[in-house]
């Protein structure tokens, strides 16, 4: 939270009036989005987990993370179709399209960060999923704050890092596992 405040103070000190708008904005847009791409299962992962046996808690974490993939391209699609539209209804203005569109890439980073840290939480493993947290949300925005030249480019930068930063954590923490579906 503390992380939080400063970058207000960052972003309005280095991108103005303007960007600091455009940043504001784009986090209250961003807020919106995630309770509804994230089809609750924030809430179910940590909740049902831990009932599972180990190879039953790999599939729902993966089943979790295709099921909120497939439902971010479906979104991603409706996006594209109407980003005149939304930039309009969120903006004012038509001009901000990529900035919509880079909202609904960094919604998707933090929906992943969200699997993966519920997947954590859910097993009892609250190191792994503190530190995922604290790097994701606290570390990363600082980190690229001095490299961004606009918004466009601090959202992008940080749905980079963040794609980035679960991919390993994937890869390095939770073993591959063939789904079964019956």
């Amino acid at each position: 939270m503390l992380i939080t405040i400063c970058l207000f103070k960052l972003v309005s000190y280095k991108f103005q009036a303007i960007g600091f708008s455009e940043y504001t904005i784009s986090k209250r847009l961003f807020g919106f989005l995630m309770p509804f791409l994230l089809l609750g299962m924030g809430v179910s992962l940590p909740k049902f987990l831990p009932n599972e046996s180990f190879k039953k808690q790999l599939e729902i974490h993966y089943c979790s993370l295709i099921i909120l993939t497939l439902f971010f391209l479906l979104s991603l699609l409706l996006f594209f179709s109407m980003s005149s539209v939304v930039s309009k209804l969120v903006f004012g203005d038509e001009c901000h399209r990529g900035i919509c569109g880079i909202v609904l890439l960094y919604t998707f980073s933090l929906i992943l960060h969200t699997c993966q840290y519920n997947y954590f939480r859910g097993k009892f493993e609250y190191k792994i999923s503190a530190l995922l947290q604290f790097i994701n949300l606290g570390i990363i925005p600082l980190i690229v704050f001095p490299f961004a030249e606009n918004i466009f480019e601090y959202f992008l930068f940080i749905s980079i890092l963040t794609f980035f930063i679960c991919i390993v954590v994937n890869w390095l923490y939770i073993p591959v596992v063939k789904i079964t579906f019956f």
